[in-house]
């Protein structure tokens, strides 16, 4: 039921900004979107404002977002660009746009980058953000939230399951370039997909990733 119901979401979206006109070009979108990730969580682990950070930081980051955008794309045609200053102050009205969320729908208390351990083949991994007991994703992109963003959430919110690290009772996909977002209880979001409880559907993921490579699976 996931298509059904992510339609349904992105048909009642809640805003808090307007949408950000783009500066980059669509070739090196990917790179401003993680690079205004990275200015966000140094702001945030800082205690400084967007505009208070160094260049020499500024600096860092695009050379950290670029090679972590550059490792997908290791078997990739043609070199990849490299952003300009457009780009650069692209990246840091989404960071800004970004604090700006989380300081209007949380108490501040922000757990960035929340760890989770690996299970199975899956390896252990990073989240987003974690406010209190709400678990949030940031997705950048000038398009609508897609069920594949959901099923993150709920990996993420799996392994959580597995090693009960933090206590996750709500899942949220935030957009900063949109000026969107919308969260939803885990539990009402397992009845909704599946039909089930989150401990079950939960469980279910945890068994999945946990099966032997190439094991056949009968269902």
């Amino acid at each position: 039921m996931g298509e059904h119901y992510i339609r349904s979401v992105n048909h009642d979206l809640e805003r808090f900004d307007k949408p950000l006109q783009a500066r980059s070009s669509p070739a090196v979108r990917g790179i401003v979107n993680e690079l205004a990730f990275r200015l966000f969580v140094k702001a945030t682990a800082d205690g400084v404002s967007i505009e208070e950070i160094e260049p020499p930081a500024i600096a860092g980051a695009v050379a950290n977002a670029t090679a972590f955008i550059k490792s997908f794309r290791q078997h990739g045609r043609g070199p990849m660009q490299v952003p300009d200053k457009g780009a650069i102050q692209e990246a840091l009205d989404l960071a800004r746009r970004t604090g700006d969320f989380f300081r209007q729908a949380t108490d501040g208390q922000l757990l960035l980058q929340p760890p989770f351990q690996g299970c199975g083949w899956l390896s252990a991994c990073e989240g987003d953000v974690l406010s209190s007991d709400t678990l949030y994703e940031v997705k950048a992109g000038a398009r609508l939230f897609r069920m594949l963003d959901v099923r993150q959430t709920l990996v993420y919110c799996a392994l959580n399951f597995s090693a009960k690290s933090h206590e996750i009772r709500e899942v949220g996909l935030v957009n900063p370039r949109e000026g969107t977002y919308f969260t939803e209880t885990l539990s009402r979001l397992c009845d909704l997909l599946a039909g089930r409880s989150s401990i079950e559907v939960l469980s279910d993921i945890v068994e999945y990733v946990s099966e032997s490579i190439g094991t056949p699976r009968v269902d």
